[in-house]
């Protein structure tokens, strides 16, 4: 079984089996987290991904696009 360091590396792979053939179900929003249950069809094994927001970007008109850090303030694109 890989440790969660390990399975942030590669997460498209089954943490216990190390399989890739695994699927998710709904994912979940609360405030700035989601969660998202995943599982293996190779062994079985069933397990929660978590997710934290850390930026977000604004569209205006389509085009010009902002991006913001979670403190609000906006992260500069870099040349």
């Amino acid at each position: 079984m890989k440790t969660n360091k390990e399975h942030l590396k590669n997460s498209s792979r089954c943490p216990v089996c190390n399989n890739t053939d695994i699927e998710g179900g709904p994912v979940h929003i609360e405030d700035a987290t989601a969660w998202q249950e995943i599982y293996c069809i190779n062994c079985y094994s069933e397990w929660y991904e978590l997710y934290d927001l850390v930026s977000y970007e604004i569209e205006y008109d389509g085009v010009e696009k902002v991006r913001y850090g979670i403190d609000g303030v906006p992260i500069k694109e870099e040349d």
